[in-house]
């Protein structure tokens, strides 16, 4: 896969990104900090140990990496 091949939308008024129908990445911005939710988390793998539960006790597959106020994203990370 690659990115010519995502569709972008926005669904629950963020950017959402989906492939073949199904959401794949979507990102979301909250009052302390921003976060890139993968829909099928659960399955990615996370050397780093970035991934969270989105919301614990609520989502089962999705994760998100939460980046807080003036944080730097690592995009060759993010990418990977």
């Amino acid at each position: 896969m690659n990115s010519s091949e995502l569709e972008e939308t926005v669904k629950w008024g963020v950017p959402t990104y989906t492939l073949a129908g199904k959401i794949i990445v979507s990102f979301a911005g909250f009052k302390n900090h921003c976060a890139v939710w993968f829909q099928q988390g659960l399955f990615l793998e996370d050397r780093q140990g970035v991934l969270e539960n989105a919301q614990e006790g609520t989502t089962r597959g999705v994760r998100q990496w939460g980046f807080a106020d003036g944080e730097k994203v690592n995009a060759r990370l993010l990418k990977s």
